[in-house]
């Protein structure tokens, strides 16, 4: 087997981070706080108070005022796609002349649901590679609101290269649901997060030799259904143990990772990884995918003390469940970084084609003053239970004819090995 080390030279990718609706205007602020530098932040919503909590430093566009007064959108979904029909040259103007934007947002809702895929669209138009990461709604927020989140998931991933389904009740199965309600939402937004800085940043920190642009461009152009998973070891076997965690997480159990097309491979840990452990990982991981599956590996350098002789990986895998376009609402797992010192480095298994990019816009990150960043909110981090994973034999996620079985989703990943 044969890798390529790919050098980037000096050349940029153009970024935009879009968080649409209540639900992606959290992303935003949580976000610009973490100070990720190489990445703008845009924030579309109906509502102007909403908009006005969100940092100066995105660019805040209030859309549809004409159709809802900037009230919102009342939970409607037509009100908020109305909205950005309203503004959709403005919406086209502020993501115009980037090479990669992330949506994100909450499904169920009236903006975030209505109008991310107008944006998406739009994105569409201009052959911007376009990952939308959005939320499905808790269990007590109600079925009419879970059945909105599903339609809008439909819409968005016509329009969309890749998407990236997080469900919120996944959340509590790590959390319980003694949880307080507030507490709920603000780990939601924190995985919704994680899970886009953690993809942006395989791309943003700089190394050496690093993972960039044009690598995450070969995995995730229109590569349909997407998902993350994290995992964390210590000690001798830390390596394979990361590695083990990391594709048996319990939210991710019931995903075929042996079916995706691409998968992008970041390994963080202090100096101290061997050559063995780098090895081992990457076999692994080219024994894990699709015999024609774009593999692409990067390491990246930690040496925090939270990271003293623990190494952590994290596996984006593409191309799920593309055939039969199915919602993929078992998985989630969110990707640690805050604010890190990093050296990258990463592994090609193909050449991939070379793109033009602009230079990045640092402006956001020069404008932040020290006390606005928590140096140590991270992201929520959800690590899988080990003890959920004995068990040989799996049920299926689907019924027979295909259809996804959403009784058998409703049953907690622990519980379902249990069964198994």
């Amino acid at each position: 087997m044969s890798f390529e080390l790919n050098d980037t030279g000096g050349q940029r990718a153009v970024i935009k981070v879009l968080g649409v609706g209540g639900c992606g205007g959290n992303v935003i602020k949580h976000m610009v706080k973490q100070r990720i530098a190489g990445v703008d932040f845009l924030a579309a919503n109906t509502d102007a108070q909403a908009l006005e909590k969100i940092s100066p430093k995105a660019n805040k566009i209030q859309i549809g005022l004409s159709t809802t007064k900037g009230l919102g959108a009342g939970a409607k979904p037509q009100i908020g796609r109305d909205a950005a029909l309203e503004d959709k040259d403005r919406l086209r103007e502020v993501v115009e002349g980037c090479d990669m934007l992330f949506i994100t947002a909450g499904m169920g809702g009236g903006t975030g649901t209505g109008a991310a895929p107008i944006i998406a669209e739009i994105a569409r138009e201009l052959n911007i590679l376009t990952v939308a990461v959005v939320t499905t709604p808790f269990k007590f927020e109600g079925k009419k609101r879970s059945e909105l989140a599903d339609e809008g998931i439909v819409a968005l991933r016509s329009c969309v290269d890749s998407l990236i389904t997080i469900p919120n009740d996944k959340i509590l199965t790590i959390l319980g649901n003694s949880i307080e309600m507030e507490k709920a939402f603000s780990e939601a937004d924190k995985v919704l997060q994680g899970a886009v800085q953690g993809i942006a940043e395989l791309i943003t920190k700089v190394g050496r030799i690093n993972l960039d642009f044009a690598d995450v461009k070969t995995v995730m152009s229109e590569a349909g259904t997407a998902m993350m998973g994290t995992g964390m070891g210590t000690g001798i076997d830390r390596a394979e143990d990361a590695y083990e965690n990391a594709i048996k997480s319990p939210l991710l159990d019931d995903i075929q990772i042996t079916n995706a097309k691409g998968l992008l491979v970041n390994i963080t840990s202090d100096k101290s990884i061997s050559v063995d452990e780098y090895e081992m990982i990457m076999e692994k991981a080219h024994g894990l995918a699709a015999e024609n599956a774009t593999i692409v590996i990067g390491q990246t350098q930690d040496n925090r003390a939270k990271m003293k002789d623990t190494v952590k990986i994290t596996i984006v895998a593409t191309g799920l469940n593309d055939d039969s376009n199915q919602i993929n609402d078992d998985f989630e797992d969110t990707y640690d970084i805050g604010d890190q010192k990093v050296q990258q480095h990463s592994v090609v298994s193909e050449v991939p084609t070379n793109i033009e990019a602009e230079p990045l816009n640092n402006d956001i990150s020069e404008n932040i003053s020290k006390d606005q960043i928590d140096e140590d909110d991270d992201g929520f981090n959800l690590e899988p239970n080990t003890e959920s994973l004995i068990g040989s034999k799996k049920k299926s996620m689907y019924k027979e004819n295909g259809e996804m079985d959403h009784e058998y989703l409703d049953i907690p990943a622990f519980l379902r090995n249990q069964q198994d």
